[in-house]
């Protein structure tokens, strides 16, 4: 078979193609990490809130709203 036949003793599980190519994507996922003004926070640093929780329903709620009613004037426009 014309698979990958070299031995693997690295560690890495089989996974050494893989490998290979992180350092063609580290520097562009980089460039796009510099990019991102909303970063991920570690998750040691959030915390989960009922308060946080009920803002972001409401703000569904909102969003939910305000597209149906702009899709209803949009349909009334056009229909």
């Amino acid at each position: 078979g014309g698979g990958y036949n070299g031995s693997n003793n690295n560690g890495s599980g089989g996974n050494a193609a893989y490998h290979d190519n992180d350092d063609k994507y580290t520097k562009s996922s980089r460039a796009v990490r510099k990019l991102d003004i909303f970063p991920k926070t570690e998750r040691d640093y959030t915390v989960r809130t009922e308060r946080g929780g009920q803002l972001t329903a409401v703000g569904y709620v909102i969003m939910f709203v305000l597209i149906v009613a702009e899709w209803m004037t949009w349909r009334g426009l056009n229909g």
